[in-house]
């Protein structure tokens, strides 16, 4: 299940699937630092759900450190789409790991 929110340093986001708002028919998903919100896109599998949602985090993440302004949008985007599948892997596979890290 899909938590219904997430805390990203200070801020509380809420976690919405909905259609996103803005954003061309391929999205998966969007982060609104703003409104403090991450919407993922309907229909999607388990897998996509997961990938997706640690994607839109990874903007909110880069957000609170100000670096989403020094890399520009386009760069963010290409960071965080590096990111994201290694960090997924990294966390799925190292359980004891985030365990021990949340202590």
């Amino acid at each position: 299940m899909i938590p219904a929110h997430v805390r990203v340093g200070p801020h509380r986001y809420k976690v919405q699937v909905a259609k996103p708002s803005g954003l061309d028919h391929d999205s998966y998903g969007c982060t609104d630092i703003g409104r403090t919100t991450i919407t993922l896109a309907p229909g999607m599998t388990g897998s996509q759900q997961r990938a997706t949602f640690l994607h839109e985090s990874l903007h909110a993440m880069l957000s609170l450190t100000g670096w989403d302004h020094r890399l520009g949008s386009k760069r963010e985007e290409q960071l965080v789409r590096s990111l994201e599948p290694v960090l997924l892997e990294f966390l799925r596979n190292n359980r004891e790991v985030v365990k021990w890290l949340a202590k």
